[in-house]
């Protein structure tokens, strides 16, 4: 009865109603929360593998079926004539037979044989869940990766145009010294030079812009030419002290190799196949032993104006005696996917383990560029004023102002994409560690 209730619940629960997904324009700028839900709604690999997911919950409804009896009705109907009659014979020919019965069969005994099945069934179905699962972990990761990626491009494009600003300085400064006789013309030259490098500079940040803005409205299931803004996250405080951030992610790596095994949706699949591997193993050996079967019967027969009524009981033995050599070879074939899973398994820790790793100095390497960055464009920024100012003042060289230039700029973009690529790195390690979702923008 437990296990009949069990049945029932799976198939209300497994009818769910499909999620809408918001397709319409954003008329405010979009958080990293509401990217990733548009992502995850438009995304036909997490549905494809959350249909996998129902697919296999009636599947192992299924395999719960053997748990209850088997029940058929039979009804008949016969018209009989006949030429000869029979003196013994209490039958008026032509005459009528109606036969109604039921049937009910009912598996007592298999040797664990349909409990292996179930076994199997519920462990894919783990697997499944947490494949889905490890489907979703990607596909944010994929959305925090494009998200900072625009932002980062966003950022650079205002670099780039304030650079264009200070080239355009420079030009300005070079031809007042010319004008007034304290200049040559090389430098006026040399100075529109750099600033038509500037120019070509901003331009091409603009179109990697706007190409990550499109590859990101294709991931939401926007347009590609749907304009759209995204909120830049104030994260100021976590910026003067990245290393401190990561405080809670940035423990003794072995640690962190170990929650990432226990957490991992992927290496709860890869054991979950394991076992399911393993039940179809205890299958396939008690495929070929006996079954022991209740089988009861009632039928109601009517012949001419006699009726009859019949019951049976009985107990049913089957005893497979030689089937080709088939169980053998059914166990066998088990055996071995039992053991193609195990080293899948193995080698998802392994690869895990090394994931963390390599995200873990990703971090650690991210937070100390973001230092040494903010240090560089400190620097910069004071050579390019002193530089400014000697060559307004008519002692500095040309070239030094736009070595100075060149510096600033570079300074500026260096430090832009370590602080994504920082922020980047701690999702990837949240990832590394199964812990990613959508709190990551908190």
């Amino acid at each position: 009865m437990k296990r009949f209730f069990s049945w029932l619940l799976l198939a209300i629960t497994s009818i769910a109603p499909a999620m809408a997904c918001d397709n319409t324009p954003p008329t405010r700028p979009l958080t990293l929360a509401q990217v990733m839900d548009r992502a995850l709604c438009n995304d036909g690999s997490s549905r494809e593998a959350w249909a996998s997911v129902r697919t296999q919950r009636e599947q192992l409804a299924i395999a719960q079926a053997p748990f209850l009896p088997t029940v058929t009705g039979q009804a008949n109907w016969n018209r009989r004539d006949s030429s000869t009659q029979k003196a013994s014979s209490m039958l008026d020919y032509p005459y009528q037979q109606h036969t109604i019965g039921l049937n009910l069969t009912y598996l007592l005994y298999d040797f664990g044989n349909r409990q292996a099945t179930l076994d199997q069934a519920r462990y894919l179905l783990d697997a499944l869940q947490f494949s889905h699962n490890t489907t979703i972990q990607q596909l944010m990761h994929t959305s925090v990766q494009y998200y900072y990626q625009l932002l980062a491009r966003q950022a650079l494009v205002a670099a780039t145009q304030e650079a264009e600003r200070v080239s355009q300085r420079s030009v300005d400064a070079a031809q007042l010294r010319y004008q007034v006789g304290r200049g040559v013309l090389a430098d006026v030259l040399q100075a529109r030079t750099a600033l038509s490098q500037a120019k070509l500079n901003r331009v091409r940040a603009e179109g990697e812009w706007q190409q990550r803005q499109g590859q990101l409205a294709t991931l939401m299931g926007l347009a590609v030419t749907t304009p759209f803004e995204l909120v830049v996250p104030n994260d100021q405080s976590d910026q003067d002290n990245p290393n401190g951030t990561a405080k809670a992610l940035i423990q003794q790596v072995e640690v962190l190799i170990e929650q990432a095994r226990q957490q991992r949706p992927d290496l709860a699949a890869a054991e979950a196949q394991y076992h399911a591997a393993g039940a179809a193993v205890a299958a396939a050996r008690s495929a070929d032993y006996p079954t022991l079967s209740l089988n009861v019967s009632a039928d109601r027969q009517q012949i001419g104006g006699d009726h009859n009524l019949n019951n049976v009981i009985g107990v049913a033995v089957n005893v497979p005696i030689f089937s080709g050599f088939a169980p053998i070879h059914r166990t066998r074939h088990a055996l071995i996917q039992q053991e193609k899973q195990e080293i899948a398994w193995q080698d998802l820790q392994k690869q895990a383990a090394l994931e963390v790793w390599q995200a873990w100095h990703e971090i650690k390497t991210a937070g100390q560029a973001v230092a040494t960055g903010r240090e560089l464009l400190l620097q910069a920024q004071q050579s390019l004023q002193v530089a400014e100012g000697r060559y307004r003042a008519g002692v500095g060289q040309i070239l030094d102002l736009l070595n100075a230039q060149n510096a600033l700029a570079s300074a500026q973009q260096q430090l832009i994409q370590s602080s994504y690529d920082w922020r980047v790195a701690r999702i990837t390690l949240a990832r590394a560690m199964g812990q990613l979702d959508r709190s990551v923008e908190e």
